[in-house]
């Protein structure tokens, strides 16, 4: 029997109703369970908690256990079966996915964005979405043989930041939801980046109206059209809409707001070090969140 370190709030909220949850997939670090169109995972502790997650005390390869796809999950008296795996959930660590609102931090803290960006120029995977983003925050500091008149990603970005100027709030929430399923791989980059750009907009949606109206659009057309990518993703980015989020933006707010240099760039190293290019592309996403909302006057209510 496997021992629970940390659980999900929202998942600790639900344990009794995940009976008759089915495994969904299986990989070294996380088996997942799909409850009413989400995913759960139980995953090994050196694995950065997600918005709904159980996370063990020990360390194990998931592929080396008697566990296969469409395996049915039960809940029996604090322990949770998954055919003769048994998993103890008796007084667990509770972990809020929830992230904090940290005022106008984000917009007044342009040294930390800076430091931000050029981590991600100099040590951000490739292959994902990082050449298109940077390509139109980065300017001059940003130098590539990418040409970014041949990307559909960097026309809709630059469609989006004219709508959103031009209080044109919906039509840039459509356009910028386009980007849902953009990419390969179990999280697309275009999903990730939109998680990214979703944490930003919790952080300023009460002080600017254009803000809070725009992020309030974005998160109704990603639950409309968030059946389009995969089931990892699409867990993500409705958990996003609720201001959910994994533990790597937690850190990486965390150390923003306590303007200390030495773990703002560990949060970042660490987040860039997810995936292929998933903590990357979140990343960038914090990054044009960041530059969307640069030019206008937070400080008031106007926006």
């Amino acid at each position: 029997m496997f021992k629970v370190d940390f659980i999900s709030m929202p998942v600790l909220d639900n344990m009794y109703r995940l009976n008759g949850s089915k495994v969904h997939s299986i990989f070294k670090n996380v088996v997942n369970f799909e409850y009413r169109g989400k995913l759960i995972s139980i995953q090994n502790s050196n694995v950065p908690k997600g918005p709904l997650s159980i996370s063990i005390k020990e360390t194990i390869n998931f592929l080396d256990l008697p566990i296969k796809m469409e395996d049915v999950i039960t809940v029996k008296k604090d322990v949770i079966y998954i055919g003769s795996i048994s998993v103890n959930i008796e007084r667990p660590l509770i972990w809020d996915p929830s992230l904090k609102y940290y005022s106008l931090l984000l917009c007044n803290n342009k040294k930390h964005t800076n430091k931000i960006k050029s981590l991600v120029i100099l040590n951000g995977k490739s292959g994902g979405i990082k050449e298109e983003v940077l390509s139109i925050i980065a300017g001059d500091s940003y130098k590539t043989y990418y040409d970014k008149n041949k990307s559909n990603v960097v026309n809709v970005l630059e469609e989006v930041y004219f709508d959103f100027y031009n209080k044109n709030q919906i039509d840039a929430a459509i356009k910028l939801s386009s980007l849902i399923g953009y990419g390969a791989g179990l999280t697309p980059a275009g999903d990730d980046f939109l998680v990214g750009v979703m944490s930003v907009l919790h952080h300023c949606k009460l002080s600017s109206i254009g803000i809070s109206e725009f992020y309030e659009k974005l998160c109704s057309e990603i639950l409309k059209n968030s059946y389009k990518t995969t089931m990892v993703s699409k867990t993500f980015l409705e958990e996003g809409t609720c201001a959910r989020f994994s533990e790597s933006f937690h850190k990486l707010y965390e150390a923003m707001w306590s303007v200390n240099s030495e773990e703002l760039y560990k949060a970042v190293i660490s987040m860039m070090s997810i995936g292929h290019s998933s903590g990357t592309d979140g990343l960038c996403g914090v990054l044009w969140g960041l530059y969307l909302v640069s030019n206008l006057n937070i400080n008031t209510n106007g926006g």
